[in-house]
């Protein structure tokens, strides 16, 4: 097991608890009945986080969003480090629309932030484990990923993880080149692993693990100089992977990297992946505003076909329509939970993609399709495009 050069075991204060992480050695999230002895591929899931209050954290500098379910309110705050003074506030009324979104509608924000009254914020939600956000204001490209706040794992976890964040210019001497794999972290010793990667050139060729920090994890935050983590009571999580410790504690993470870890659940059959899909793409290639946006997807014989949403809330669609497929022998390859397949936009230019897919995330009922994959037509790993698929 090899260690990050870039981190030390020096310790932020629990208040700086927020992973940032600028080497790309992703986190799967925690996962029940896993300890030092199981064999770390095989899942257990996670029970739901029943008492889980509406409360979200995550990376990119450090945002935090509370919703108010009984007055349908909202506030979302980012912060250079957590429990610091916000940078920018935002509050609102929010709504499941009927067909699934989130939708956030500003009354009040931080002025000179890109955000204003009236203005909307839309998103998709895994249960009360994750909520995912399309990027908006000054925040253009970046999809906010806020795993449930306040917890900490109570056991050994053992679970997938994916890259969500490429550092904006990425270097191979400061930053991680691969994109997925397994990752564990022990209650006990405190210690936290990519103990397997994969790399997209070679998706199930299983790249060395990677030690990361050790630290004791509070409020379902754990910080130490170069890396934040955003726990819940399960085994999702964010991580942030920074080049330094100022990158940190100014909030500036352009150059780091975001991993997402997610409950492993090992794949029946393509069969179960059938249905209808909301969704949120990222395509590196695509021009700055147009990067991300939200989709409809519709699954069924190993293929995912989807389309741009242009109104979220009457779900009119684009003409363009991209394609996932998958093949029976690549289910659970190269790991438990995950599906190797081929990405193919609506110019037939293709691409490899690999997804973590769960038909019962974290006992919520609803099935979670987790994308990483070159973009299409590119050949430089580095060009990456992210698809997060809930079902209806």
């Amino acid at each position: 097991m090899k260690t990050l050069p870039h981190i030390n075991t020096r310790f932020a204060s629990v208040a700086t608890a927020v992973i940032s992480l600028s080497m790309v050695v992703a986190l799967p999230a925690c996962q029940r009945g896993w300890d030092s002895t199981d064999d770390e591929t095989t899942p257990t899931p996670t029970p739901p986080p029943t008492e889980a209050l509406a409360h979200y954290n995550g990376p990119g500098s450090s945002w935090r969003m509370e919703l108010d379910e009984q007055a349908d309110t909202f506030t979302l705050n980012k912060s250079a480090i957590p429990g610091s003074d916000p940078t920018l506030e935002i509050e609102g009324a929010y709504e499941e629309l009927s067909n699934g979104f989130l939708r956030l509608t500003v009354s009040a924000a931080t002025n000179g932030q890109g955000i204003n009254a009236n203005d909307t914020i839309s998103g998709i939600q895994v249960g009360k484990a994750l909520t995912l956000l399309l990027p908006f204001g000054d925040e253009k490209n970046q999809i906010l990923a806020l795993p449930n706040a306040n917890n900490c794992p109570s056991q050994n976890t053992a679970a997938n993880w994916l890259l969500y964040k490429q550092a904006n210019s990425f270097d191979s001497d400061n930053h991680n080149s691969n994109h997925y794999g397994i990752y564990t972290y022990s209650v006990l010793s405190s210690v936290t692993e990519l103990t397997t990667q994969y790399n997209l050139a070679t998706p199930t060729d299983d790249v060395d693990g990677v030690a990361l920090d050790s630290g004791a994890c509070a409020e379902g935050l754990l910080a130490t100089d170069t890396i934040q983590y955003y726990f819940t009571n399960g085994v999702t999580a964010a991580l942030a992977l920074a080049e330094n410790n100022e990158q940190l504690t100014t909030g500036n993470s352009d150059q780091s990297q975001f991993l997402l870890t997610l409950e492993q659940r090992s794949i029946a059959a393509l069969s179960d992946l059938a249905g209808t899909y909301n969704g949120i793409m990222f395509d590196s290639q695509l021009s700055d505003t147009s990067r991300n946006f939200p989709v409809k997807a519709d699954c069924s014989s190993g293929t995912c076909t989807f389309k741009q949403i242009t109104d979220i809330e009457t779900g009119d669609l684009a003409d363009a329509e991209y394609s996932l497929s998958f093949q029976e022998e690549d289910i659970n390859s190269p790991s438990i939970g995950f599906v190797i397949g081929n990405l193919t936009d609506a110019n037939s230019n293709g691409g490899v993609t690999t997804c973590s897919v769960n038909i019962d995330y974290a006992g919520s009922g609803d099935k979670f399709i987790a994308c990483i994959g070159i973009s299409p037509g590119s050949s430089n790993t580095d060009e990456l495009f992210n698809l997060f698929l809930v079902s209806e």
